[in-house]
């Protein structure tokens, strides 16, 4: 279901999502208002959150990856975002709370054992010490409280799945406490970016990339180390905030390689379009996505209440493995002089594995294997496009690159309007160059850069038939015979041409 085109606020890109995503996304839509591309951003970083401690990914080539998603929404007050977190981790949260009143009980328990426990070390030490003023033999005795300490009631774990507010202290220490499988969920994360956190950002590369992390302590003069935490992170923030960040910071952030690692997302406003009415809607039906989530969070803790040990493996069929190294090849590309992302190498050397994440996080709450298939990954791939362009568009070199990504958001723009006017999604060049808006569009020099973006991100494809050069607007479906015909004819009837084009008769491959 490809229900986004019809969205005024996201007529600028057209999201091709697997069949429940989808769904709730649109639900999540209708009873918020948010901006779809802010909802994905977050939906599929708490898919990755959910499933990061029961699974990890092996990429083709063999190397592990944790499922972690990272991303950075940057939008004004008022655009929902705390209110589509709070939707889309209801069941977490909920389960979190859970879990902390089974753990007052479970602490009222170890509490009584405790004292048991320490009524028998204080007898066996008292038989020791008799034993030793005696000289009698004390080997049966050291050998009796040696299993008594082995027998030591273990302290339950407070779980702690999420963090909004802390210190890279309090974070580490949290991670080994509490629970080593978390998400930063900032929906305010001004303070994160403009306070302490900002300046220990390797700790927050390293966690996703599932390293283990240390850090020494001035208070206790310690080391607070972490094995294999895995991460999921959502960084939502004003486009202020994000700027005072990049006055104070400069490139550091962009440096070190934090950002390559985010999906960037800078949404329109929906402010002004929202249906009232769809902001009235009751409940919408996200018991599947809560059950599914409830799922595997509990099945990452053990009958103990500790972690799962061994995580599953998620990996990909032949034939998804081999498009992902094709694709990886057409990124590394991509990377060359004057390719797509050659001022973006960073953003470019992390694509791939984005891309994987979010197909397995998509395989996950979309089938019951652990083998992740083509059709995920093409998913995958489409998502990871507009991330790119938004990732440009943040991140990109101010002046030559906002031009380009301007007049190709603004080509885009046009042809999904026009598209959906004449239902039929290739467009004739020439079409562009005679009807194109803004006007700048049809010139040759303004509208080929756009084109050759467009087709670089799989936005569109650029092919020629004959001495006709056209767009497909969807390049990502079967070849269409027919809706080509079409939109031939009607390019030569509008130019008043007498022969028609017969698809079906005269059009070969």
């Amino acid at each position: 279901m490809n229900y986004a085109t019809s969205l005024a606020q996201n007529s600028s890109y057209e999201w091709d999502l697997p069949k429940r995503t989808s769904q709730y996304v649109e639900q999540i839509h209708k009873k918020t208002g948010s901006p779809i591309s802010l909802i994905v951003a977050m939906l599929l970083t708490v898919y990755s959150e959910a499933g990061q401690g029961v699974y990890d990914l092996q990429m083709p080539d063999g190397r592990m990856t944790p499922l972690g998603l990272f991303s950075l929404i940057i939008a004004d007050s008022g655009e929902g975002k705390s209110a589509v977190l709070d939707l889309i981790r209801q069941a977490i949260v909920d389960l979190e709370s859970e879990l902390a009143d089974q753990h007052t009980t479970r602490m009222k328990e170890f509490s009584v054992a405790e004292k048991i426990w320490k009524i028998h070390d204080d007898a066996l030490k008292k038989e020791l010490t008799r034993a030793v003023c005696k000289d009698l033999p004390i080997e049966e005795i050291e050998k009796r409280i040696e299993l008594h300490q082995d027998a030591s009631p273990k302290k339950p774990r407070l779980i702690k799945f999420s963090y909004s507010k802390f210190t890279p202290e309090a974070f580490l220490s949290g991670l080994k406490i509490h629970w080593p499988n978390v998400c930063i969920d900032l929906d305010e994360a001004g303070e994160f970016f403009n306070g302490r956190p900002a300046n220990d950002l390797p700790i927050f590369i390293h966690a996703w990339d599932g390293k283990s992390l240390s850090k020494d302590t001035s208070v206790e003069q310690t080391t607070v180390f972490v094995k294999s935490p895995r991460v999921a992170g959502m960084f939502a923030l004003q486009e202020s905030q994000l700027l005072r960040y990049f006055e104070r910071r400069q490139g550091e952030a962009r440096g070190i390689g934090f950002w390559a690692r985010f999906l960037v997302c800078k949404p329109k406003s929906t402010q002004g379009y929202r249906n009232i009415e769809d902001l009235n809607f009751t409940s919408p039906d996200l018991d599947s996505l809560y059950a599914r989530m409830r799922e595997l969070m509990l099945s990452s803790i053990d009958s103990n209440g500790e972690p799962v040990t061994t995580r599953k493996v998620l990996y990909f069929d032949p034939h998804a493995a081999n498009y992902l190294i094709q694709l990886g090849q057409k990124i590394e590309s991509s990377m060359m002089p004057d390719g797509a992302l050659s001022k973006a190498k960073d953003h470019g050397s992390k694509k791939v594995r984005n891309i994987a994440r979010i197909a397995a996080a998509l395989s996950l709450f979309e089938s019951d294997w652990d083998v992740i298939t083509v059709g995920f990954v093409k998913f995958a791939e489409n998502i990871m496009d507009y991330f790119t362009d938004e990732f440009l568009a943040v991140f990109g070199e101010p002046e030559k690159q906002s031009q380009l990504h301007q007049n190709a958001e603004a080509l885009w723009e046009w042809l999904v309007g026009f598209t959906l006017k004449n239902s039929n999604r290739y467009v004739l060049k020439s079409e562009i160059m005679k009807l194109a808006i803004p006007t700048r569009l049809r010139k040759i020099e303004e509208l080929n850069p756009a084109i050759e973006y467009l087709a670089s991100i799989n936005r569109i494809g650029n092919f020629f038939y004959e001495n006709l050069n056209y767009i497909d607007t969807s390049p990502r479906d079967n070849y269409d015979t027919a809706s080509l015909g079409l939109a031939i004819n009607r390019y030569r009837f509008g130019r008043k041409k007498k022969t028609p084009f017969s698809a079906f008769s005269t059009f070969t491959l």
